[in-house]
């Protein structure tokens, strides 16, 4: 029987093997051993010095171009006759965030293949980081597992890892398999202490992170949501017309979001900068629609497209909008309607204009679900 250890860092998530003896102290995964790179300190307790972590994965990096994405750092085991694979956010890279809370339909394309992961056997448990929230989630013939996070825990202010417990390979078919979460307290007002010897920018609300274990934008992405909702309820006051659908695009390449200066001729909303997009037509579904405005407004094919969200907007009309996270292509991007185009650093959703647009960034960038 072999115990295998997986811990996400702020960047990474790995796996380690320990040894079935000294499975147990596998809380030796502290957060000061998470090593850059997804690698992991050798045990050196005083009784365990035979017993060596083997790194099984290193992070899924994010690529150089992401329009042009390669195969991402996917590892697939076989356990106790199952298929385990392992990655850091999900099976469509790195910048497509996928919590418990999502719908099914989101959790199951979890265990989908895809350029991402390369055509291998189809997973019946995946274990992913990202999130920084550990949790273990039972679907149809499937299991979902988070390993939470050893350096910003947002669930709770302890580390967590998890460990995976089983046979390695598959013979004599199925056997005994288990997921254990783990939570380990360490020292936050240390981890605070090194944080101000390193000058680390933004400090407070890192700090507030640490010992709340609530996310810094939680609070003022609520109060934006509520004062969103607030503006254009989904009752009959505001007038008797159906919201117009449209699909808007989060096209990302190396931790950067395209955004378009729209042209003073538009009839709604001219001349904000916002998420590039446009009105879904008559028989269309947001998916034809997306390929569509795609093509039309910046001259790519998206070969990678997952939904992020749909919300309300009221502008000069009510619109239903159809957010998409694109982060592969085919094709250059060109400038094809709007005045100008801009690529802003992903976290930077204060450069948006519309109060919508930043709602739906900050729900793919982890805020409170939307």
């Amino acid at each position: 029987m072999s115990r295998y250890a997986a811990h996400s860092s702020s960047s990474s998530l790995s796996a380690t093997r320990c040894c079935p003896r000294h499975a147990e102290s596998a809380g030796r995964v502290q957060p000061e051993q998470a090593q850059p790179g997804g690698q992991v300190r050798r045990h050196r307790g005083p009784r365990h010095r035979a017993c060596r972590a083997r790194p099984l994965a290193a992070a899924a990096r994010a690529p150089r171009d992401a329009g042009r994405q390669g195969p991402a750092n996917v590892v697939d085991l076989t356990i106790s006759g199952r298929q385990l694979r392992l990655f850091h956010a999900s099976p469509r890279g790195v910048h497509v965030r996928v919590r418990r809370t999502d719908p099914d339909e989101q959790l199951l394309a979890m265990f989908e293949n895809t350029p991402f992961t390369r055509d291998r056997a189809h997973p019946d448990v995946v274990g992913y980081g990202d999130i920084h929230e550990a949790f273990v989630r039972n679907l149809p013939m499937k299991t979902l597992f988070n390993v939470g996070s050893v350096g910003n825990p947002l669930d709770t202010p302890e580390a967590s890892y998890a460990i995976v417990e089983g046979r390695r390979g598959a013979r004599g078919g199925r056997s005994s398999f288990g997921i254990l979460l783990a939570r380990v307290p360490y020292d936050v007002d240390r981890a605070i202490q090194d944080a101000v010897a390193a000058g680390m920018p933004d400090l407070e609300p890192y700090a507030r992170e640490l010992r709340t274990a609530q996310y810094r934008a939680a609070a003022e992405f609520a109060a934006e949501r509520e004062a969103l909702r607030a503006s254009h309820p989904m009752s009959g006051n505001m007038d008797d017309r159906q919201p117009v659908d449209c699909v808007a695009c989060i096209v990302l390449s190396s931790h950067h979001v395209l955004v378009e200066k729209r042209a003073s001729t538009k009839t709604v909303v001219p001349g904000v900068l916002a998420l590039p997009g446009g009105h879904v037509e008559a028989g269309e579904s947001p998916e034809e629609a997306l390929r569509r405005e795609l093509k039309e407004e910046l001259g790519i094919v998206a070969t990678h497209a997952a939904p992020v969200c749909t919300l309300l907007h009221q502008s000069e009309e009510l619109r239903r909008l159809h957010y998409f996270a694109v982060t592969e292509w085919d094709g250059e991007i060109q400038c094809r309607e709007a005045e100008t185009l801009i690529w802003i650093p992903a976290g930077a959703r204060h450069w948006l204009d519309l109060d919508v647009d930043r709602v739906a960034m900050e729900r793919y960038l982890g805020g409170t679900p939307v």
